[in-house]
């Protein structure tokens, strides 16, 4: 039986040198040649590069970059960038909580609409949907980690 190995096909954004996507022989084509044809015609503007296996394994390990025809490792972040990337990441969590939390009583607003919950049993589920609503806005707005940790929300569900 033939070991034969797979050939490799990453593109890479032309600004910041980050791999986007890669493409696989006998997987995405039969050879390096119809990798290229189809990342011509995907990603036009950006720069390609053909790996071996082990150099393929070797740049997603080690999240390499493509910058002046040479893979090499990206640039330590700044403290700022780091700072920024904590807050993209805490806001994604709380808003992730919050769509849970209004996912999660989506059937008693249904319940209400259908004639199923009275107003007044609806009404504490509504106003607790309405604070999420805001907290959440209030959340993609926030620019800090101050005006982050500021925004408060139950995270408790009313029973009716």
């Amino acid at each position: 039986m033939e070991n034969k190995e797979f050939k490799y096909l990453s593109i890479y954004d032309n600004e910041t040198g980050e791999r986007i996507t890669s493409y696989v022989t006998g997987i995405h084509g039969e050879n390096i040649t119809h990798l290229q044809a189809l990342a011509l015609k995907n990603y036009p503007e950006h720069d390609c590069l053909i790996l071996t296996e082990s150099e393929y394994s070797k740049s997603i390990e080690k999240n390499l970059i493509y910058k002046n025809g040479t893979l090499i490792l990206p640039p330590e972040q700044t403290e700022e960038e780091k700072a920024l990337a904590e807050l993209e990441h805490k806001k994604l969590q709380k808003l992730a909580e919050i769509k849970k939390l209004l996912a999660d009583t989506d059937y008693k607003a249904v319940k209400f609409a259908e004639g199923m919950l009275t107003a007044e049993q609806y009404k504490p589920i509504k106003q607790s949907r309405a604070l999420w609503r805001t907290a959440y806005n209030s959340i993609e707005k926030s620019e800090t980690l101050e005006e982050l940790k500021s925004i408060t929300y139950s995270i408790n569900i009313p029973e009716k």
